[in-house]
């Protein structure tokens, strides 16, 4: 089982704010890029270990939402 998390917020070096999907096993180290953490959500489970390429999770999404976007037109 492994899960993946949406996590948001401001970061630590004042740099501006940034959304990042992220890892189980990568989580707390990407927090720790945070000065204050807005959003920290599961973002999937998946039976997988690991997806080599986490965009594979957006791109599904996107298509997903461009697909009920049409809809509606």
């Amino acid at each position: 089982m492994h899960v993946t998390y949406l996590v948001g917020g401001f970061l630590s070096d004042g740099t501006g704010c940034k959304i990042q999907i992220v890892p189980e096993e990568d989580l707390i180290r990407v927090k720790a890029e945070f000065k204050t953490l807005t959003s920290e959500h599961v973002y999937s489970v998946q039976k997988a270990k690991a997806l080599p390429d986490l965009a594979i999770l957006y791109a599904v999404d996107k298509h997903e939402r461009d697909k009920n976007d049409i809809c509606k037109r």
